[in-house]
């Protein structure tokens, strides 16, 4: 069965899964859903990924750069979307001036 944590407490997730269907033969027990490799071969292509983003510099030895990757996200959110705010225009230029103060913040 799949957990999450919500405020502190793991939940059960049990919404979406048919534990047999989709993992065959396993019991309450088994800690390891990983039966085909899946699990491994995507947290080898994550450890890859980590790996690069290191060497590029934007991920370092605390973890993620937050102000980096939040910039990008909201420029590429807004940028993608296309509508240049029209439906939110105070909040678009809110994420947007947030976004480009903590850039100039930035040493």
């Amino acid at each position: 069965m799949m957990t999450y944590e919500y405020h502190g407490t793991e939940e059960d997730y049990t919404e979406s899964c048919d534990v047999a269907a989709c993992h065959g033969a396993l019991t309450e027990f088994d800690d390891d859903f990983d039966t085909t490799s899946r699990q491994t071969n995507v947290q080898n292509v994550l450890d890859l990924i980590e790996a690069d983003l290191f060497a590029r510099g934007i991920i370092d030895t605390a973890g993620l750069r937050n102000d980096l990757a939040a910039a990008f996200i909201n420029w590429q959110m807004l940028s993608e979307d296309r509508s240049l705010g029209i439906h939110s225009p105070y909040y678009v230029l809110n994420i947007l001036q947030n976004t480009l103060d903590t850039l100039n913040a930035l040493p």
